[in-house]
């Protein structure tokens, strides 16, 4: 929430133009913020901790722990804008795990890798 002064206003007293749009003092729009609703909460918490139990799997002889980590990822990415954009970040300083992303991303589902390709650095 920005906070109006009295020098905010034109000389006609309406505020200017770019308050109404929700731009800031340089003119660049603030980002929108979609309201979380109980559903992206619950598909968050239940991706979380889908996400916890995969890094446990990894470890285990059983190799089934990084499907689980990039499905739960896929749920979290499609709820959370700011983690998309960290997860494509951190796939781009590691090529390593992006190649195994992108092995297991190919036998997902199409909603599921989705969310996922869109991380692609």
């Amino acid at each position: 929430m920005r906070v109006r002064f009295e020098d905010d206003d034109r000389e006609d007293g309406q505020p200017r133009e770019d308050d109404e749009h929700g731009a800031d003092e340089d003119g660049a729009d603030e980002e929108e913020h979609k309201p979380v609703t109980v559903l992206t909460l619950l598909l968050q918490v239940f991706a979380a901790i889908t996400l916890v139990f995969g890094l446990v799997a990894m470890i285990s002889p059983i190799p089934f722990g990084l499907p689980i980590v990039v499905v739960s990822l896929a749920i979290l990415v499609s709820t959370n804008p700011r983690l998309a954009r960290r997860l494509r970040k951190w796939r781009k300083n590691h090529p390593e795990t992006d190649k195994k992303i992108r092995k297991v991303t190919e036998k997902l589902p199409e909603p599921l890798a989705e969310p996922i390709r869109k991380t692609d650095p």
